[in-house]
C-alpha cells in the first residue's frame, strides 16, 4: 500500500515548557500583580538590556511588536515631516501606521531589502528583514527626521549591533512572537537611546497616564502581562541551544540553495540565527519552485505576498517607484526551517530542490 506523506509545514512554533516558566511566576502570585509592570516584566527588561550590551531603562516592554511599532511612532519626537515606510515588508508595519494615525507612503527598497527613500527629508520605519542586522554607517545618512526600526525578528544579530555607539536618535521594536526567535507566547520590547522616548512609550502602553492616573496624551492598554513574560524569560534561558541548532539548519539550508543555484537573504550569509530560509533566483524559478513543492506537500510562503501597496487595505496609500519591491516580491519565495525539523523531512526538501536544479 502506497502512503501519502504528511505535508512538510513553513514553521512550527516552538516555546517553553511549563515546567521551565512557571518559576518566574512566583512573585506574580505573592503579590497578586499579573500585569501594570510587575517583576517578570521588569526582569524582562533587564535580560534583554543585558544580552544587547545597553541600560535596561532603554527598554520598555510591550504586549506585541504591531502595538509597539504604532507606540513607537505616536511617541517619536514631533516634527513636520512626512512619514515612509517600505511597502516590501509584513502588513503589521503599515497597519501600525494606520492605528498610529500617521500619513504615510510607500518607499522603494535597494538590493538588500532595505527602504530606499528618495527624499531624505522625512521620518520613516527601517524594516530589518527576515532577522537582518542594522548597518549603523548606514543610518546615520538615512533620513533627517526620526528613525523608527522594525527589528521584529532581528534579536539575535541585535546582539552584535553594539547599539550604544548608534548617535541619532533612534526607537527599535524587537518581537518575541511565537514564530521568532527567541520566541515567546506574544510581546515585545521597545528600545531608544533617548531616554525621554522610553518614558513616553511606557506612559503611552498605560493610556498616556502618569503615577496619578491622569492621562496627558492619547494612548492605550499595552501592557505586557506576567504570564508572557515568563515564557520569554524562559525562552531566553534556552536561548543559546536553541541558536546553535538554528545556525546548523541555516548552514543547511544555505549549502543547498546554493549548490541549486538559489541565492539566500542576507541574515542566513551572515550566519545570523533566525526561522527564516527564503531562496531568490528568476521569477519563472520561483514560479516553478512554488508549483513543485505543492505537489510533493511541502509548503512554502510568499511571507510579505507582493508588496503592501498591492494590498486591498493600503489601496489609498501613495507609493512610489517600486521596481525593486516588485523584483523582490516575485523572485523569493520561503521554505520550510524551524527548530525540531526532522532528517526525513531535510531529505524531502532536498530531494525537491535538486530535482528541480536537474530540469535546467
Amino acid at each position: 500500500m502506497v502512503t501519502t506523506p504528511r505535508e512538510i509545514p513553513i514553521f512550527k512554533s516552538h516555546l517553553p515548557k511549563p515546567e521551565n516558566w512557571l518559576r518566574y511566576l512566583e512573585k506574580a502570585y505573592e503579590t497578586s500583580k499579573f500585569s501594570n509592570f510587575g517583576e517578570a516584566s521588569h526582569d524582562l527588561e533587564k535580560r534583554v538590556a543585558e544580552f544587547l550590551g545597553i541600560e535596561s531603562r532603554k527598554v520598555v516592554t510591550c504586549v506585541n511588536a504591531t502595538l509597539a511599532l504604532s507606540g513607537a511612532v505616536a511617541t517619536a519626537e514631533k516634527n513636520q515631516l512626512s512619514w515612509t515606510i517600505p511597502s516590501w515588508t509584513f502588513t503589521a508595519t503599515a497597519a501600525a501606521m494606520i492605528t498610529a494615525n500617521k500619513n504615510f507612503y510607500f518607499s522603494d527598497v535597494d538590493e538588500n531589502w532595505r527602504i530606499d527613500p528618495i527624499d531624505k527629508k522625512v521620518n520613516l520605519i527601517d524594516v530589518l528583514p527576515f532577522g537582518d542586522g542594522i548597518d549603523i554607517s548606514r543610518l546615520e545618512n538615512l533620513c533627517q527626521g526620526e528613525i523608527v526600526i522594525d527589528g521584529a525578528a532581528s534579536f539575535d544579530a541585535l546582539r552584535f549591533a553594539n547599539l550604544n555607539t548608534i548617535k541619532r536618535r533612534y526607537g527599535l521594536v524587537i518581537s518575541f512572537h511565537p514564530t521568532k526567535f527567541p520566541p515567546g507566547p506574544e510581546g515585545a520590547v521597545f528600545i531608544s537611546n533617548d531616554e525621554e522616548w522610553c518614558e513616553n512609550f511606557r506612559s503611552w502602553t498605560i493610556f498616556g497616564m502618569d503615577e496619578k492616573r491622569i492621562s496627558y496624551f492619547p494612548g492605550t492598554n499595552a501592557k505586557l502581562n506576567e504570564f508572557s513574560s515568563a515564557v520569554i524569560l524562559s525562552s531566553l534561558d534556552e536561548y543559546f541551544p536553541n541558536r546553535e541548532e538554528l545556525l546548523i539548519s541555516s548552514k543547511k539550508a544555505m549549502s543547498l540553495s546554493q549548490e541549486c543555484g538559489f541565492d539566500v537573504i542576507n541574515s542566513m550569509r551572515m550566519g545570523i540565527a533566525s526561522p527564516y530560509w527564503l531562496i531568490k533566483n528568476t521569477q519563472k524559478k520561483i514560479q516553478e519552485v512554488e508549483s513543485f513543492f505543492a505537489k510533493e506537500l511541502i509548503n512554502t510562503r510568499r511571507w510579505w505576498m507582493y508588496g503592501c501597496h498591492t494590498m486591498q487595505a493600503y489601496s489609498s496609500i501613495v507609493a512610489s517607484d517600486l521596481r525593486m519591491t516588485i523584483k523582490a516580491s516575485k523572485c523569493s519565495i520561503g521554505l520550510p526551517m524551524y527548530l525540531g525539523m526532522s532528517e526525513g523531512d531535510w531529505v524531502r526538501i532536498s530531494n525537491a530542490l535538486r530535482k528541480i536544479k536537474s530540469r535546467t
